[in-house]
């Protein structure tokens, strides 16, 4: 039988079997996760049952070139879902690439990567709130506020090795170019000092600082910021660890635009509707493939499904 071969952009292979089989490990591990209620008991199993069943169907059209489109599929939207997560993270991406090269001529921009101490897995949801108002108070300083035109924030969360988690903030910075000028730059010293100002719970937090000036550079931190906890380096059996994140990240923006990066996300993805004359969907990426024969375009489905003692996607009959 005919397997599934997709390929992105760049000529990698998408992986989907790979994705659905660590699907399947974190969906066998949801079950077994429960607090003793039998309404959470009943959620992860509903959940498990999702996880298992994202992206079962996939439906490609495919042009008289052979080019091959995702056209139809059902995904699940799960935070811990690896297929989601992987479309999610290549929607960031692109949508922060997008804003970054429209502004590249016109400001400056920084990578901050802020963190406080390790705290237990109990305790993410109030870590989060405490790294995010340490970040708007520190916004507000005088050193930093007269040059700061838009942040991208992202809250990432990660297993550490002390049975706590590591949870920080990456902030791509818009900035005025005077900022590099004369006495307005801040060395590491002085990020430092106004940091541990803004923490103010007694100790010098970590962070790190850093100007991105080229194209690759820029490029590569629109990929950085865009990353999922999901993709940590964490093992099998860290599993239930992840499903300890998720329940920490309930409800909370793990990735905020403000300013005049927010401004010109909207502009361009107002601007992309208009031309396309389409809503851009959850994970809908910006641009659409020019050299792509719609017109010529057949129908295959590919189903995940065992055959000769292999799971993989084959073609449906």
């Amino acid at each position: 039988m005919k397997k599934l071969q997709d390929f992105n952009s760049k000529g990698d292979d998408k992986n989907w079997t790979n994705a659905k089989l660590v699907n399947s490990l974190i969906a066998q591990k949801a079950r077994t996760v429960s607090d003793g209620s039998e309404v959470y008991h009943f959620k992860q199993k509903r959940r498990a049952e999702e996880l298992e069943n994202c992206g079962s169907h996939l439906q490609y059209l495919i042009d008289r070139k052979g080019n091959k489109r995702l056209h139809n599929a059902k995904f699940c939207h799960d935070k811990l879902c690896q297929i989601c997560n992987i479309r999610k993270y290549n929607h960031e991406s692109a949508r922060l690439y997008h804003v970054v090269k429209y502004l590249k001529n016109l400001h400056k921009f920084m990578i901050g990567t802020f963190t406080i101490k390790n705290v237990k897995y109990d305790r993410i949801s109030n870590a989060i709130e405490e790294l995010n108002y340490a970040w708007r108070k520190m916004q507000g300083y005088k050193a930093i506020k007269p040059y700061l035109k838009g942040t991208v924030k992202k809250v990432e969360c990660k297993v550490g090795n002390d049975n706590k988690c590591n949870v920080h903030i990456h902030v791509l910075m818009a900035v005025s170019p005077s900022f590099f000028h004369g006495k307005n730059s801040l060395n590491h010293a002085q990020w430092s000092k106004l940091w541990t100002r803004a923490v103010n719970k007694g100790y010098t937090p970590e962070l790190h600082v850093e100007r991105k000036g080229s194209y690759e550079q820029l490029k590569k931190t629109c990929n950085y910021i865009s990353k999922s906890y999901v993709f940590g380096d964490w093992q099998l059996n860290d599993i239930s660890r992840l499903i300890d994140i998720d329940n920490g990240t309930y409800r909370k923006h793990l990735i905020v635009y403000t300013g005049l990066l927010k401004e010109t996300d909207n502009l361009i993805n107002s601007s992309f509707k208009r031309k396309n004359k389409v809503s851009t969907g959850k994970y809908q990426t910006y641009g659409m493939n020019d050299n792509f024969d719609y017109d010529s375009a057949t129908i295959e489905t590919y189903m995940y499904k065992k055959t000769n003692g292999k799971t993989d996607y084959y073609l449906k009959e």
